[in-house]
């Protein structure tokens, strides 16, 4: 049996919690569908996360990403996240994602040279939101999505210019209700989300359908899909 091996530098550690899952998850699906092997002969392990050392080690954020790079020599990949901050992924792109991956092509040193970007509209919060019912069952409440505050569409979710906060407000509002038994902190949440969050909801996300479009190049360079 063969192994995808993956990495993944992610910007904060509620994304190191929440997108492991979701990469390992979608690659299984990629390879579900579009197999060269045969997707009972891939065993995707879950990404090896990279510690905040090389954010204290590295200034830049291209320095950054070349060094994840240096660090997971004889990876299949790298996935590198970013958030947009923004309505679209172009500039998160361009000037956050690219400058890395251009510096980690021309080292002389050993890298992971295919390097993919993971590039949510705004933030990855954006994605716990796109769920309703799985993010109010981890959290223990059988209030309604908008007692609690949240998107009533994957649009809306994609596109709310400050999802933090709308999670936030959703753990606080399902904690008053009857039925909110569920944990009091979002970092509780974060990992069993990124297990739970249906694929097939996360797809209705630009951002997401784009990661899916990259990932699926990676497999095809490795000769896992076709």
């Amino acid at each position: 049996m063969r192994a995808l091996v993956l990495a993944l530098y992610a910007e904060g550690p509620s994304d190191a919690r929440f997108l492991p899952p979701i990469i390992r998850r979608t690659a299984e699906h990629l390879l579900s569908t579009r197999s060269r092997v045969g997707s009972d002969l891939v065993d995707v392990l879950t990404p090896l996360v990279l510690g905040p050392e090389i954010k204290v080690r590295h200034p830049s954020q291209a320095e950054r990403i070349l060094a994840a790079a240096r660090a997971n020599d004889g990876y299949h990949g790298l996935i590198v996240h970013v958030d947009a901050d923004g309505p679209t992924r172009e500039r998160a792109y361009l000037e956050r994602f690219l400058p890395g991956q251009r510096l980690a092509a021309v080292s002389l040193l050993p890298v992971c040279a295919a390097i993919v970007p993971l590039i949510p509209i705004h933030m990855s919060e954006a994605w716990m939101l796109v769920d309703a019912p799985t993010m109010l069952g981890l959290l223990g409440s059988r209030a309604s999505a908008k007692a609690c505050g949240l998107p009533a569409t994957a649009r809306e979710a994609e596109f709310d210019a400050d999802p933090k906060a709308t999670l936030a407000d959703a753990l606080r509002l399902a904690a008053t209700t009857r039925q909110g038994r569920g944990p009091r902190e979002l970092a509780r949440i974060y990992g069993p989300l990124g297990e739970d969050v249906p694929l097939a909801r996360l797809r209705l996300l630009t951002a997401y359908r784009q990661f899916e479009v990259d990932l699926l190049a990676l497999l095809v360079d490795v000769g896992m899909a076709l």
